[in-house]
């Protein structure tokens, strides 16, 4: 599922977009309790939301924002972390 929802502004820093999509993130699940690793890290599918946005002095970038528990947030501008 995606989708994306434009903003038209035409300032010179703005938001350029908002997408949202179902990203692949390694997470802890929990396996029976007997067990002496009671957890595992296991790929699942998770709903995340990016903002592209273009700044004059800081150029393009996007921030991504995931939709589960403790709510990750990764900010990238002009290519970096």
């Amino acid at each position: 599922m995606l989708r994306v929802i434009t903003v038209e502004r035409h300032e010179p820093s703005a938001a350029a977009s908002v997408v949202t999509a179902a990203d692949m993130i390694a997470g802890h699940v929990g396996l029976d309790i007997s067990c002496l690793d009671p957890f595992t890290k296991e790929q699942r599918r998770v709903s995340v939301f990016y903002v592209y946005i273009f700044d004059e002095q800081m150029g393009p970038g996007f921030i991504k924002i995931c939709t589960y528990f403790p709510y990750p947030v990764k900010a990238w501008i002009n290519g970096h972390e």
